[in-house]
């Protein structure tokens, strides 16, 4: 059984949805804070996610010692995914609506844009052509892919997908929006229908 580890320290005030949809599948997981990921206590997970939160409040909490943990633990094999705030940190850099630069983790190279707005959007998988939706809630828009980062699912305007990216020994899956849902709107991912590929996602 995979070990998953969820970010719940400063700024992950959507780390509930994830947990609840973990819970409903019967996966057992450990909540991981800014604390313990600057100790290592990363590197004895297999999978790490970030959910949805404040992208001025994680990196600042994680500092470089916990921004170089994540790093290691991805390149020794781990899996981060990172789903709205999760991936649009995740990139070598991010900025606020009036365009200031911020250091992320550095696990990609891809240039995101801070989009406004909620709703269901429908996402195509561009291998296969099926169809999932995922809940957008002012998540990152994708801009511009940086180098081996593959674009596998993405919606009509080509700016609300899924990216995966190897790093390392490890890999990196990236939602500009949530496939797990949302407890607030009362939306779940057998709504959406993203139930069975998250699960896969994680399981794999």
């Amino acid at each position: 059984m995979k070990k998953i580890a969820i970010y719940t320290g400063k700024g992950a005030y959507m780390a509930k949805d994830i947990e609840a949809f973990l819970s409903e599948h019967s996966f057992d997981y450990e909540r991981l804070n800014e604390n313990d990921i600057q100790k290592g206590d990363l590197l004895k997970s297999d999978i790490f996610i970030i959910g949805g939160g404040s992208i001025f409040d994680i990196i600042p909490a994680l500092k470089q010692k916990g921004i170089n943990e994540i790093q290691k633990f991805v390149k020794n094999g781990g899996k981060y995914i990172g789903i709205c705030a999760g991936a649009y940190i995740a990139s070598e850099k991010y900025y606020d609506r009036k365009g200031k630069e911020y250091k992320g983790l550095g696990l990609v190279k891809t240039i995101f844009e801070r989009g406004k707005g909620e709703k269901t959007v429908n996402v195509k998988f561009l291998c296969c052509g099926e169809n999932i939706n995922l809940f957008y809630c002012n998540g990152p828009l994708i801009k511009k892919l940086g180098k081996d980062e593959e674009l596998i699912a993405v919606d009509k305007t080509g700016k609300i997908g899924i990216i995966r990216k190897e790093f390392g020994k490890g890999l990196i899956f990236l939602f500009s929006a949530h496939p797990e849902g949302n407890l607030y709107k009362k939306i779940t991912a057998k709504d959406l229908d993203s139930e069975l590929f998250f699960k896969k996602l994680i399981t794999k």
